[in-house]
């Protein structure tokens, strides 16, 4: 998997891509100065505010498509930023007319909408920090769904629902940003994949594919071979054995900026970029215990799993690492990491880690990615490079 990568990726992914040095950006687990967290009260203004510039800019579309596609992203990233309190609004309007004329029923169904809007509200007591609702998925009162686009700068006098701001309800961004706009370097993490198992590259020649990338010579004979950095797919890594080429998309995450109780130590959501076009995919989430403080290793492990759903297994690559999947992994890297993920005819949706603390019987941190998002994004990255005829834009380490 190369030294380089080795140098750049966090220590708290240990057990899945067998690393072995701290990066300051993965050590810095939480803010040194956390604030409360959003009251309801700010995240519905916060939320509307959002609804209205969807509304605004959906008035200024040039044609009625134009416009309709437009409003129902910036509503779909309106929910993803403060998913708690849009689906509280939401489920009172709907109660409201529902049962306006039975006041009984109605204050019932106005407490379950409580109920679900605390569900969906991150809790910092409970052992897993995901919800799951009509095929979303939120990390932290967060959503991972939908790719959003970044401005270089904010700008307060222009809101709009599609652009992240520096703040991402009750997340800072400033990391995701700089790294988007390239003032600070990507991180490389999670699931490989080789570069012909993407659709569009399937059947491009390999000695092409290869020659696209200028690949640098081994400085000796038999030494390993240099990784190399993309624009498109990241960092680079060519197997010697049988020159297969496997990337790791760059990427860059928001962190949960607001005060975490005493269970959690940091929590992060990770997402793939696309410099070119300033779009932020979200990837995944990962939350980290405190020491001594985080839940049973393999309580937690079986929770994810009822979250998830019955159709999800556990597997054990490691001993100190469980994956939750629908269907078992089968390809993994030298190191024995999760590898062309993407592939087969129903790639998974959805993978959940849990890791064990070093001589404990607790979790030390938790894993949920959005497998479909990374399956899209490294479709869209594939056909672009097929498009602009294999010519690749290599970057040195």
């Amino acid at each position: 998997m190369g030294q380089s990568r080795r140098n750049i990726v966090s220590h708290a992914l240990t057990a899945l891509l067998s690393l072995v040095k701290i990066d300051a950006s993965w050590a810095q687990k939480a803010p040194i100065t956390p604030q409360p967290p959003l009251r309801p009260l700010e995240e519905r203004e916060d939320y509307q505010q959002c609804l209205a510039a969807v509304i605004k800019k959906d008035k200024a579309s040039a044609t009625e498509d134009a416009g309709k596609l437009r409003s129902k992203r910036g509503i779909a990233n309106c929910r993803d930023r403060y998913p708690a309190v849009s689906l509280l609004i939401d489920c009172k309007h709907d109660m409201t007319i529902a049962y306006r004329d039975d006041p009984q029923d109605l204050k019932a169904a106005l407490e379950q909408c409580r109920s679900d809007y605390l569900k969906l509200s991150f809790n910092p007591k409970d052992d897993v920090p995901f919800n799951l609702r009509d095929k979303l998925i939120f990390f932290a009162g967060a959503g991972l769904n939908h790719s959003v686009l970044l401005r270089e700068q904010d700008d307060d006098k222009q809101i709009d629902a599609l652009y992240m701001g520096e703040n991402f309800g009750n997340y800072s961004c400033t990391n995701l940003r700089d790294t988007m706009f390239e003032r600070k370097p990507p991180e490389h993490l999670l699931f490989g994949a080789d570069l012909q198992s993407y659709p569009a590259l399937r059947h491009v020649d390999h000695d092409k594919l290869f020659k696209a990338f200028a690949w640098p010579l081994p400085k000796t004979p038999g030494g390993p071979v240099p990784a190399i950095t993309d624009r498109l797919f990241g960092e680079l890594f060519l197997n010697p054995a049988n020159g297969n080429v496997t990337n790791y998309f760059p990427s860059a995450f928001c962190f949960y900026n607001r005060k975490l109780g005493p269970r959690y130590e940091g929590i992060k959501i990770y997402y793939l970029i696309d410099r070119q076009f300033h779009q932020a995919t979200p990837y995944f989430g990962i939350a980290f215990f405190k020491p001594k403080q985080g839940p049973a290793f393999e309580e937690l492990t079986q929770k994810v799993k009822h979250l998830l759903g019955d159709s999800y297994q556990i597997q054990q690559p490691k001993a100190d690492t469980r994956l939750i999947t629908p269907s078992p992994i089968t390809q993994f890297d030298d190191e024995k990491d999760p590898k062309n993920i993407c592939q087969g005819d129903a790639p998974p949706s959805l993978v959940a880690l849990t890791h064990q603390a070093a001589g404990s019987p607790e979790a030390d941190y938790l894993i949920l990615a959005n497998v479909a998002n990374l399956c899209r994004f490294g479709d869209r990255m594939a056909s672009r490079f097929l498009k602009s005829g294999l010519k690749a834009v290599p970057k040195p380490l």
